[in-house]
């Protein structure tokens, strides 16, 4: 490999807002920000990775104590399930959030049958009770599965490895 092509091949891109010249310091800031803090899985895509599209994901990962605990007390009924049904339930939860509460669009985002999805949902059901449903714990629990995502991705606590309990 030429000099140049390794170079190219140890950066890694990141982008922050267009700024005008007065703040550009602070376009450069959040650019190291996110090079810093978002997981290496999402910054080795190859593509340049716009900050100002992965607010939400920084404003989780910037506190890994805080994530850790909103991962802790709110997915705490998963803690009971061997690591891999842990991580299965998880995946299947937030899917199931982000297509709406909708079991055959949660199934074919996950590339599962509808009826193994639905096997899955009455199981963090009895798990969570009720409260999965209530639209006042849908945030937190929407923070906690990205959390729990982003955390998982980083290299201290491994790919696919759910992060150390505190």
């Amino acid at each position: 490999m030429s000099p140049w092509r390794r170079c190219w091949a140890t950066i890694r891109p990141s982008s922050a807002p267009r700024s005008p010249s007065p703040r550009a310091a602070l376009s450069l800031r959040l650019a190291r920000r996110g090079l810093d803090l978002l997981p290496p899985a999402m910054l080795a895509r190859g593509t340049p990775v716009h900050v100002s599209e992965q607010i939400p994901a920084l404003l989780l990962v910037q506190n890994h104590d805080l994530a850790r605990r909103l991962v802790d007390r709110k997915l705490a009924p998963l803690r009971r399930l061997r690591p891999a049904q842990h991580d299965r339930l998880a995946k299947t939860l937030l899917a199931y959030f982000e297509c709406g509460f909708n079991a055959s669009t949660t199934a074919a985002r996950l590339h599962t049958h509808p009826q193994t999805v639905r096997n899955r949902l009455r199981l963090l059901e009895r798990l969570f009770g009720p409260a999965l449903y209530a639209p006042a714990s849908a945030l937190g629990y929407l923070m906690a599965l990205h959390a729990w995502q982003l955390l998982t991705d980083r290299p201290e606590t491994g790919a696919g490895k759910r992060p150390p309990h505190t």
